[in-house]
C-alpha cells in the first residue's frame, strides 16, 4: 500500500484542513479575574455569551456595563471592545451578520421594522442590551465551546453549529426580546457605517467627518442618526469614553500621551475622566 493512502486515515476534517483563510466563526475567550482583554475594532458583528463567570464589558456607546454568567449581548461590527473578568470567565463568541435569519424567517435587518426607535437618552440609560441564555441553548453553547477549543469544527460545521443557534434563538425567543438584542444590525446602514468606521479616528470631530463622508450636513446627520442611532457628536464622545478607558487600563501610555492622542490637555482628559469614567486618570488605571 503507498505511503500517502496509510496517511490517509489520520487526516481529520478539522478546521486546520478546511479552513478558507477567514476569521473562525466561533471563538472563546478565557479570562481569569482581572485579567483584561481587548480589540480596537470588531471585524464582525459578535454574539457573545457569558457561560461561565463575570465580566466588566465597554463596547461601543456603552462603559463599564456588567454582564454576568448566562447572559449574551451583541457586539457590533466596527466597534471596539474591552472586557475585563471579574471573576474567571469563559466567552463564546459567534460572527454574524443581518443576513442571518430571525423571527419566522425574517432576516436581522427585518427585525426592527415594526418597533420604535429609543431615544439616545434611553439607550444610555438601559445600558447595553442583554438576554439571559435558555437552559436548552447554554446546553448547546457549551457543547460547541468544546467544540471549537478543541479544534474540531471545519469550517462547514461551524456553519451548521451556528444554524442550529440561530435556530435556537429563533425558537426560544420572542420577536420583541429580539429587537431589543439587535436594533442597531440593519443592512442598510452596512455601508454607511462602515465608512464612518473608516475614516474615523481618535481626534476626528462631528464636522470633520461629516466633510470627509462628503454630504450636507443634514443627509449626514439624518443618515447617521438612523445608523448609530444617536447624534454624531454624542457617538464620538460615547466612543472615546470607552477608548480612553482601553488606553488607561491596557496600555502604559502616559496621561499626557493618552491626551495627545485625543488631542485633549492633560487638565481636560482629567475632568473627562471624571465626568464620563467616575475618577481621575491615575485611579482608573
Amino acid at each position: 500500500m503507498k505511503e500517502t493512502e496509510m496517511n490517509k486515515p489520520k487526516q481529520r476534517l478539522t478546521w486546520d484542513v478546511y479552513e478558507d483563510g477567514g476569521p473562525p466563526l466561533f471563538r472563546v475567550i478565557r479570562l481569569r479575574r482581572g485579567e483584561h482583554h481587548r480589540r480596537d475594532r470588531v471585524g464582525s458583528s459578535l454574539l457573545a455569551f457569558v457561560l461561565e463567570g463575570e465580566v466588566d464589558m465597554s463596547t461601543g456607546i456603552y462603559v463599564k456595563e456588567f454582564a454576568g454568567e448566562g447572559q449574551m449581548f451583541v457586539v457590533h461590527k466596527g466597534d471596539n471592545g474591552y472586557v475585563k473578568g471579574l471573576k474567571d470567565a469563559v466567552i463564546l463568541c459567534c460572527c454574524f451578520d443581518s443576513s442571518m435569519a430571525l423571527c419566522n424567517g425574517l432576516s436581522l435587518s427585518n427585525v426592527t421594522e415594526d418597533y420604535k426607535d429609543p431615544s439616545p437618552e434611553e439607550r444610555l440609560s438601559q445600558g447595553l442590551p442583554r438576554l439571559e441564555i435558555n437552559k436548552m441553548l447554554m446546553m448547546e453553547l457549551k457543547i460547541t465551546m468544546h467544540e471549537v477549543e478543541s479544534k474540531l469544527l471545519g469550517y462547514r460545521f461551524m456553519e451548521f453549529k451556528r444554524y442550529i443557534i440561530v435556530s435556537m434563538l429563533r425558537n426560544l425567543y420572542n420577536k420583541e426580546e429580539l429587537f431589543y438584542m439587535f436594533r442597531w444590525v440593519r443592512s442598510d446602514d452596512f455601508d454607511f457605517r462602515d465608512k464612518v468606521f473608516q475614516l474615523y479616528t481618535c481626534g476626528i470631530n462631528a464636522q470633520e467627518l461629516c466633510a470627509q463622508m462628503k454630504m450636507s450636513t443634514a443627509t449626514f446627520n439624518r443618515r447617521f442618526k438612523r445608523a448609530f442611532g444617536m447624534p454624531c457628536g454624542e457617538w464620538l464622545n460615547s466612543k472615546r469614553q470607552v477608548q480612553v478607558l482601553m488606553d488607561l487600563k491596557t496600555t502604559d501610555l502616559s496621561v499626557k500621551e493618552i491626551a495627545e492622542k485625543y488631542n485633549l490637555t492633560p487638565n481636560y482628559l482629567t475632568e473627562f475622566c471624571k465626568k464620563y469614567l467616575g475618577d481621575v486618570p491615575g485611579n482608573l488605571r
